[in-house]
Parts: C-alpha cells; structure tokens; sequence
C-alpha cells in the first residue's frame, strides 16, 4: 500500500473524531480555560453576586503609587518655577522653554499652568490604565511624572547657579536666534 493510500484510509478515522468532538457538550478546547472564562474587556464590569476579586491596578496601594508620583512631579515643579522667579527677577537669565506660554520673562501662574498641564497629561496613560486594568501601562506610565519631577530639579539646580554667580555649563549657553 503506498504513502498516499494511508492517508486516504486514515480519513474515515479521523473525521469520525471530529464528528464526534463536535457531538460532545463539554468537549475540550485548545483555548486556555483562563482565556476562555473571561473577556478582559467586559471584566471591568461584574455583577454584584460575583463573589470573586478581579485582579488589576485597583488597589490602594497603585493609588498611592500614582499619588507619590504625582506629587513629586509637582513639588519638584514648584521647586524649579520658584527658582526661574528668583532669575528672572534677580536678571540673571530667561525662561529658555517658551512653549504655551509666549515669552521669555513668565510669570510664576504661567509657568504653574504650562507645568501642571503637562504633568496632568504625563499622568493620562496611568491614569487609563488604573480605570482599564493594565498593570504594565500603568507602571510604565508612572515614569513619566517622575522624569519631569527630575527634569525640574536639574532645571532648579541650574537656576540656583545663576543666582549664586556661577557661569552657565556650555549646554546651559543657547545661541541668540536659536528658540
């Protein structure tokens, strides 16, 4: 009998597996029975009478998280517009980063704005993510206030510079023309 006669004979079989897969009710499956049980998306929503906890970014201890964040991002913030207020009005530079704001000689609410908005936006993915139940967006979401947190204070400690007397590092020096 060759290769191909095999086969042939063999189909019978195997389709009256499948046959009779299909006829079993309670038939297993390829699909993972954690896959199968839930729809990530509608898991959010659960009735009442489910007794059993859902796990994901809801818990206290992610909120804290996003609040620690949060506020670093912002006391930092303040710490860096008190030290660009004390520059500019001392003369001993401008405001180098200009965006939404228009001018080189800001005011503190004006910085306060530009930054906050930034911040409140650096915080959206984590913020979706804790309401979408993405722990690993919502982690890496929580860089993103922490780098501008960082970002502010070496922006801080530049203006602290100036303001003791000590001349601008050769990436501090901006080209006239160059904004």
């Amino acid at each position: 009998m060759t290769n191909a006669a095999r086969w042939i004979a063999l189909l019978p079989l195997v389709a009256s597996f499948a046959q009779a897969q299909l006829a079993l009710v309670d038939a297993p499956s390829s699909t993972p029975s954690y896959v199968q049980a839930q729809n990530p998306v509608a898991s959010s929503f659960r009735h009442e009478s489910d007794k059993k906890p859902v796990k994901g970014t809801r818990g206290v201890k992610h909120l804290i998280a996003l609040g620690g964040a949060l506020a670093f991002a912002i006391v930092a913030d303040h710490y860096d517009i008190s030290e660009t207020e004390k520059g500019i009005k001392a003369g001993v530079a401008v405001e180098g980063n200009t965006w939404l704001i228009g001018t080189d000689k800001p005011t503190a609410g004006q910085l306060y704005k530009r930054d906050l908005l930034v911040i409140g936006l650096s915080a959206t993915p984590s913020v979706l993510a804790h309401i979408f139940r993405a722990p690993a967006l919502f982690y890496g979401g929580l860089s993103m206030p922490v780098v501008l947190g960082v970002k502010h204070i070496s922006g801080g400690n530049q203006w602290k510079r100036l303001l003791q007397g000590q001349a601008p590092t050769s990436g501090e020096l901006v080209e006239p023309g160059s904004n």
